[in-house]
């Protein structure tokens, strides 16, 4: 029944968050994932990672969809949220591959990774210990207690993206610092 429906008409719904929500958001994410995934492959992300890119920026849009305003076109608005997040995802990788992190925190990233030496918390804290307090406070909620950006924003009353770009800037920093 929502195939029938415009793009505006199927976010109006999603708004709404009526009895037809699921069948609206699978028509949405139907008719615009392969757009959003060629997006993705266009702005050189791999096969795997513009995947990625499509789950992620649709939860978004399901996530935000009470932020939708009427004035914008709903595939600009799509467009917008895909852009923040492949942007997101293309320097998350590259931070992930160029800055030099002690072992463990590489271990965190694997399923399954037993916790950390206190040995190795400490040598981390000495490695940030430069960083001001609420940075350190972000890379060890990060890194040692393993929440997730969702989980820190709730804790430090901030949103998501800020919190990502201080973790940017922060990573930035101790590359510099680590560096030879």
């Amino acid at each position: 029944m929502t195939k029938e429906f415009s793009d505006l008409q199927i976010l109006q719904i999603l708004k709404a968050e009526g009895s037809e929500l699921k069948s609206a958001f699978n028509c949405f994410y139907l008719r615009h994932s392969p757009r959003i995934y060629k997006f993705a492959l266009s702005k050189s992300l791999s096969p795997e990672l513009a995947q990625e890119a499509v789950q992620i920026v649709f939860w978004k849009v399901f996530d935000k969809r009470q932020l939708y305003k009427e004035q914008f076109e709903p595939l600009q608005w799509l467009f917008v949220i895909a852009r923040s997040e492949i942007k997101d995802l293309r320097s998350r990788e590259k931070t992930q591959t160029q800055v030099r992190t002690p072992d463990f925190v590489e271990s965190l990233s694997q399923i399954g990774a037993p916790a950390p030496n206190p040995d190795e918390i400490e040598d981390f804290r000495v490695l940030i210990q430069d960083l001001d307090v609420k940075t350190q406070d972000l890379l060890i909620k990060r890194y040692v207690e393993d929440l997730d950006y969702r989980e820190m924003s709730q804790i430090m009353k901030e949103s998501e993206t800020n919190l990502r770009q201080r973790m940017s800037r922060a990573l930035k920093k101790l590359k510099k610092g680590v560096s030879p």
